[in-house]
């Protein structure tokens, strides 16, 4: 999953974490620890992967129930 819309200005803004999730695929990515305009941490997953979440929020955030597109025919 390529880069979401916004994650190139958002760690310059100071968000602290943004999670970019992709409906067509059932994928996630979550991108932390901003420094120096762009954010240090990656993590990518799959539809039914809890994502680990981190500073300033706690536990993990369930993915389990986030809805698919339904493909194209």
């Amino acid at each position: 999953m390529k880069a979401a819309p916004g994650a190139d200005w958002s760690p310059v803004r100071g968000v602290a974490a943004l999670l970019a999730v992709d409906p067509r695929k059932g994928g996630w990515t979550y991108f932390t620890h901003p420094r120096d305009g762009a954010y240090r941490g990656v993590l990518h997953g799959r539809y039914g992967e809890p994502v680990p979440l981190t500073a300033p929020f706690t536990g993990e955030l369930p993915t389990v129930e986030l809805p698919l597109y339904a493909p194209r025919r």
